[in-house]
């Protein structure tokens, strides 16, 4: 990841898994999923496949395989908690690993491209989080006194090594 190329392989093959997540979301909806989470859920989703696409073009020196094989198996898709837990650490987590993976592009339309990623994970990981504050019956963002839970008190969210993210995510990917 101490590349432009990792970086972007990077943002790619985590799009991946997250185009596919999204997409057994909103084909296995989870019981007692309202109008306004199936909505946002499937928005959430086609955003990630237009992403996927989008990279699949623009990463073509030493990409990834196009057709990563992942293992949900230990995602109850018809659970609520498990899904949107899961939905909420894949967005964190993706916004943290770009952030990190920013300090080492050295390619300044690649760090336009990751900036403009990482912002759409940012509202999306929002997104996720208002869902939860409602469903928890707390309404929009009303035990938050900033845009994003993780963001520290420069209004900044956390940067992660992206090696990092892919260990904690490793579970998710059948293909190595």
């Amino acid at each position: 990841f101490g590349s432009d190329v990792g970086s972007l392989n990077f943002m790619y093959a985590y799009t991946q898994l997250m185009a596919d997540f999204y997409a057994r979301v909103t084909s296995n909806k989870y019981v007692g999923m309202t109008n306004l989470e199936s909505t946002t859920l499937t928005t959430i989703s086609g955003h990630k496949t237009a992403q996927r696409n989008a990279l699949q073009t623009i990463v073509t020196s030493g990409r990834v395989s196009d057709a990563l094989l992942f293992d949900f198996s230990t995602v109850d898709f018809s659970s609520r908690a498990s899904v949107m837990g899961l939905s909420q650490t894949l967005e964190d987590l993706g916004v943290a690993a770009l952030n990190g993976a920013g300090q080492k592009l050295t390619d300044a339309k690649d760090l336009v491209l990751l900036g403009e990623i990482v912002s759409v994970w940012a509202r999306t990981s929002a997104t996720i989080r208002d869902l939860n504050d409602i469903a928890a019956g707390n309404g929009n963002n009303a035990n938050r006194t900033s845009f994003a839970a993780t963001a520290d008190t420069n209004g900044l969210d956390p940067a992660t090594d992206p090696a990092a993210a892919v260990t904690t995510m490793q579970k998710y990917f059948k293909t190595t």
